[in-house]
């Protein structure tokens, strides 16, 4: 690319050059001569004056000389907008070519007037009702970081795919707010997929797929594996939850590398053996949290068996239990980590002496107060309450009750009966 900084000022196409009175004259007298040949020959001179160009490149009838016009370096970047708007699309195709080229030195603070010309110009390309036109434009900006936010927002909404798709995918001008309202708005899982595939995706970008992985669960997948996107604390929370039921989402887990050590716990409490060990080898993770793991993983591989061995059913699990006064907090647990909810709700309706259909409509309600309730007179720790919230009520973050002290209940005993005998009665 021709170096502008370096280059001496006398051919510095950004700079005015002085006018040679004489040699204007000349040129004046060529741009309006009947000989295309002679025309043409001025349009790819980078000596002729650019006045001269300028207006060459809004009258010449001749498309070719046009498209000289545009490619030359000395037209000023002030017909840009001229340019653009021209019937041929060569012609339009050939600004963009240099433009392209002008983008880096254009950004420095002395040439921010011809910048946003050029971006004025770019701006109406990526609007260009030609495919060709805008095909063109994306080829020469998508991987380029000087790209102007404001056409790769363009090009990105474009309706196209082959346009939209590689602007989505690689290029890094993109505003995260625009990646975010494009998320929101589309209804194509493409969308998704291309911008959970983005080399360097920052955190709220990251939660903006996800929350669309109902609609796009490809999409999440896609993030999951992907090393350069950032996942913060509370969204990784919320895939591993949705990953117990979607067995795509736990092997794409398995590439990460970034996992803190209570995601890793808890991922490993429910996948195979295989992804598992996988998952610890990518993640750090210390010899007593391995081992308590390994200790789960194993209990639970066995839950739903009998003494002989002998798959049995959820319901028949709890009645074992129950006979074998065995149900606490941690098959419990054990039965909430599989997401097997039909037990976790019979267990503490057993274990809150509430009947089970009332204990179903405390957790359905998705009231924190009232899984709390139920959780305390379950007897079970307020900890674990918090679990219950996440994993089974499936109650937002910012309404979640936590411990008073780290482990207390923050409830008072009356609220709490109060929320009892409220679904009791209901």
């Amino acid at each position: 690319m021709f170096n502008f900084r370096k280059s001496k000022s006398k051919n510095n196409p950004l700079l005015k050059k002085p006018r040679d009175d004489e040699r204007y004259a000349e040129e004046r007298e060529l741009m309006r001569s009947d000989k295309v040949a002679e025309r043409m020959k001025l349009a790819k001179s980078e000596k002729t004056h650019q006045e001269i160009l300028y207006y060459m490149a809004e009258n010449d009838e001749d498309e070719n000389v046009r498209k000289a016009v545009a490619k030359n370096l000395m037209t000023p970047v002030q017909a840009s907008t001229i340019i653009a708007r021209d019937e041929c699309v060569d012609v339009r195709i050939a600004l963009i070519k240099r433009l392209s080229n002008l983008l880096p030195d254009l950004t420095a603070d002395e040439y921010s007037q011809l910048y946003a010309h050029a971006v004025q110009a770019l701006s109406m390309l990526a609007l260009d009702e030609v495919l060709k036109v805008r095909k063109a434009l994306v080829s020469s900006l998508k991987d380029k970081a000087y790209c102007p936010p404001k056409v790769a927002t363009a090009l990105a909404k474009d309706l196209e795919r082959e346009i939209s798709e590689p602007i989505l995918k690689y290029c890094v001008a993109l505003p995260d707010m625009d990646l975010i309202d494009i998320l929101k708005a589309t209804k194509n899982e493409w969308v998704a997929r291309a911008i959970a595939m983005r080399e360097q995706i920052n955190s709220d970008v990251s939660k903006a797929v996800i929350d669309r992985s109902d609609d796009f669960p490809k999409a999440g997948e896609e993030l999951l594996k992907n090393k350069g996107a950032r996942i913060d604390h509370e969204t990784m929370g919320y895939i591993i939850e949705k990953a117990k039921t979607m067995p795509a989402w736990q092997k794409s887990l398995g590439y990460r590398r970034d996992l803190p050590p209570d995601m890793v716990q808890k991922i490993s409490k429910f996948v195979s053996y295989k992804l598992r060990k996988k998952i610890q080898k990518n993640n750090k993770m210390d010899q007593a949290t391995a081992m308590d793991v390994e200790d789960a993983a194993k209990r639970r591989m066995n839950f739903f068996t009998d003494e002989a061995g002998k798959k049995i059913s959820p319901n028949q699990k709890l009645q074992q239990l129950i006979r074998e006064n065995k149900l606490d907090e941690e098959a419990v647990s054990d039965a909430l980590a599989m997401n097997e909810k039909e037990f976790v709700i019979g267990a503490l309706a057993h274990l809150a002496n509430v009947k089970p259909e009332n204990a179903a409509k405390m957790v359905m309600t998705k009231a924190p107060k009232a899984v709390v309730a139920l959780s305390w007179r379950a007897k079970l720790s307020m900890r674990f309450a918090v679990e219950l919230q996440k994993q089974l009520a499936k109650i937002p973050p910012k309404e979640l009750i936590y411990p008073k002290s780290g482990q207390a209940y923050p409830l008072s005993e009356d609220a709490m009966l109060f929320q009892l005998d409220y679904f009791e009665d209901a």
